[in-house]
């Protein structure tokens, strides 16, 4: 597509309902008219972009991003300061100035706070890439050639301040907005080689709106060549913020799908080359595939991927409440979506305290903090913990209706072995605080993995009335009642065996949480000398 001086306007935008503004947009805009109007300016002032596209869907939005044609930024917003204090001295008192960012200064481009609002004000301009560096050299332009650098045609539409109207330069932003198309302004080839980010934020639309990427600009998207660039260009720090963005969309599923259909997996979350079974066992593989891993073809494990993402995507927005928070709800998708990597290491050096692959990805691949990718980590060790649990839950069940016995208690509770009460709550103890949305998590496995599944026999209704009247909230930050100190001085123990009691010390609180120091140190003393013996059993079979 080539910008030319053809170009469509509608009249009335304000005035025809169009675009609908709000009392703080009105204001500002009749100010910046008032401002043209009394220094005579030359100037068309317009908002440009985001804004425009998110008025024209109903949308509100604060990005209010101006530009003028021959008057900098900082000149605009020195004009509009002279105006204020002349004519409304309060106003006047209340705007701002704010300080430009050293790597902008050279443009002269100018933020003020007005209204209590943030806006930029920019010179039209044009942009000229060097072919190693997303980053542009940016220097005076028309109108066509600030059309012509935005990325896509429902971001290149203008509102004219002066006139009141909606400016399409690239002739097909209205349609495309209106049939729901992500297009860039120029050839797609050119534009992402240029700035491969530009394809990232071309997904993010399609999920946080619904859109479809055109044709062509998928065909450039999956070019081997402009791929390169997204690899060359683009930090991997860039691709985690896309990518929590993406989460933060509408529909993170497209998303996730667009990216795999694009190409775009093993760029963006950078698997490593190797990996194999956790030899320890502590991780262990969900049954997606008959064979190891490494057998299976990548398009199948990003296939399996988007699969059980989009099934716990399916179920967390379906009318059932899971009660979660945002936060929640992206763990959720994020640990569904590495799943069928979870069990596999990259690692055998013992030192490395997380050789997990989900782990590498998550703080390798898209740069997420430590905490949030242990979190990952933390809810697919839990959710399979969980999934056991609520197996041994359900056999508990069958036996019971077997033996003609009243299945539950009053609160939908059974009485439990204390294996299983120290199982599930050792589960809670790794999900942390977010053990609701870990046990959800089990539930997307459940409906993944069964072709037909129970509600009432779901890991969720198995395991919230267990969880909800354990008294086990807060476990993972409870410390022992006795200390390792404590144990040697009060029983004289020593060497490895210390470790190994204070473990069961912790056992014991779990199953006994409303127990105290006093009843700790006596069970402790009437059963150290089975502990014992069971800690050099142990010993004796790892040696």
């Amino acid at each position: 597509m080539s910008i030319s001086g053809v170009h469509r306007v509608v009249s009335g935008a304000v005035a025809s309902g169009r675009i609908t503004l709000s009392e703080v947009e009105e204001r500002i805009f009749a100010l910046l008219r008032d401002v043209v109007k009394h220094f005579e300016l030359k100037d068309t002032l317009r908002v440009a972009g985001g804004w425009v596209r998110d008025k024209l869907l109903g949308r509100e939005s604060l990005d209010i991003d101006i530009t003028t044609d021959t008057l900098s930024g900082s000149q605009l917003a020195n004009r509009i300061g002279e105006y204020l204090k002349a004519h409304n001295e309060k106003d006047a008192a209340r705007f701002k100035i704010l300080p430009t960012p050293e790597q902008s200064a050279h443009l002269k481009v100018s933020t003020i706070k007005l209204y209590d609002l943030e806006i930029d004000l920019n010179a039209l301009r044009t942009e000229i890439y060097d072919e190693n560096n997303r980053i542009p050299v940016v220097s005076p332009g028309t109108i066509l050639e600030d059309t012509a650098r935005r990325d896509f045609t429902i971001n290149a539409l203008y509102y004219n301040i002066n006139e009141d109207s909606i400016e399409d330069y690239t002739d097909t932003g209205l349609s495309d907005l209106k049939a729901r198309i992500v297009r860039t302004p120029s050839d797609p080839f050119k534009s992402f080689k240029e700035d491969p980010l530009r394809i990232l934020r071309a997904v993010r639309y399609a999920g946080r709106y619904g859109f479809l990427l055109d044709d062509f600009a998928k065909a450039a998207a999956k070019n081997p060549e402009v791929q390169e660039c997204l690899k060359m260009k683009v930090s991997r720090e860039r691709y985690g913020i896309e990518v929590e963005k993406m989460f933060k969309a509408a529909n993170p599923m497209a998303c996730l799908s667009i990216l795999c259909e694009l190409g775009l997996y093993n760029i963006v979350f950078h698997p490593p080359s190797t990996y194999h079974v956790d030899p320890s066992k502590e991780m262990v593989p969900f049954p997606y595939f008959p064979v190891p891993l490494p057998m299976i073809e990548p398009k199948l494990v990003m296939q399996a991927s988007l699969a059980i993402a989009g099934v716990a995507e399916t179920m967390l927005f379906s009318q059932k409440n899971y009660d979660l928070d945002h936060f929640s709800i992206q763990a959720v998708l994020l640990s569904a979506f590495f799943s069928p990597l979870w069990g596999y290491i990259c690692s055998d050096d013992k030192k490395t305290s997380h050789r997990s692959i989900v782990f590498h990805m998550l703080r390798n691949g898209i740069k997420l903090s430590k905490s949030s990718a242990e979190l990952i980590c933390h809810m697919l060790h839990s959710a399979q913990l969980f999934a056991e649990v609520s197996r041994s839950i359900l056999k508990i069940h069958v036996q019971m209706h077997e033996n003609g016995q009243e299945e539950t208690l009053e609160d939908g509770r059974i009485p439990l072995p204390d294996d299983v009460r120290l199982a599930m709550a050792q589960a809670m103890v790794i999900a942390g605080p977010h053990w609701n949305a870990s046990v959800q998590l089990c539930d997307a496995f459940a409906h993944h993995f069964h072709a037909f599944v129970i509600e009432r026999y779901l890991p969720s209704a198995l395991l919230l009335p267990q969880l909800e009247h354990s008294n086990l909230e807060g476990c993972w930050e409870w410390r022992p009642l006795l200390s390792g100190r404590d144990v040697m001085s009060t029983f004289g123990i020593r060497g490895p065996s210390v470790g190994y009691i204070v473990q069961q010390i912790k056992n014991w609180m779990l199953l006994n949480p409303n127990g105290n120091r006093d009843q700790c140190e006596e069970w402790l003393g009437e059963n150290l000398s089975s502990l014992l013996d069971q800690h050099s059993t142990q010993q004796q079979r790892q040696s």
